[in-house]
């Protein structure tokens, strides 16, 4: 069972695109709200769209971990580290 009901495809990527640019919670909610009235589905609540920037933000925070430890072994002249 899914922890949180799926978001309409727009409406998803509207979030992706807006928590791109690291807007705040409240903001990102209310320009979402246009954006599921165009796809003709209910709006996405507070916490739902909340949840779903953390989990971005999260997944970005740690593909930059990645890239930055690769960009380090790079640079030393190492074998990235899933090859050691």
């Amino acid at each position: 069972m899914p922890r949180w009901p799926p978001l309409h495809p727009e409406v998803a990527a509207a979030l992706e695109a807006l928590d791109a640019i690291g807007m705040p919670y409240a903001e990102l909610w209310r320009l979402l709200h246009p954006v599921a009235q165009r796809a003709g589905c209910r709006p996405p609540s507070y916490w739902l769209v909340r949840r779903r920037a953390i989990e971005l933000r999260r997944r970005k925070l740690e593909r930059a971990r990645i890239a930055a430890e690769l960009y380090g072994d790079m640079v030393t002249g190492r074998l990235p580290y899933r090859f050691r």
